[in-house]
């Protein structure tokens, strides 16, 4: 992956560098602070293990954003 299409960013004190279109980074970076915000959130109500904070994280998106599209479309 090449530098210029890619960005570091931080989860749960970890970095990982991702691919990223060009000018999509700010929107990447503030997703990936969201994200870490969420997981910090899930990690403090004492879920142990990376794995299981990314699938609660994920499925508690999943109901907000599900709550948001059906309260749109309804």
């Amino acid at each position: 992956m090449s530098n210029e299409n890619s960005l570091v960013i931080h989860l749960l004190d970890k970095e990982y560098r991702v691919a990223c279109p060009a000018g999509e980074q700010d929107n990447l970076l503030a997703a990936a602070r969201y994200l870490d915000e969420q997981m910090r959130e899930v990690r403090d109500a004492n879920v142990i293990g990376l794995e299981r904070i990314a699938i609660m994280t994920a499925r508690s998106e999943e109901r907000r954003v599900g709550k948001e599209c059906r309260s749109r479309w309804s």
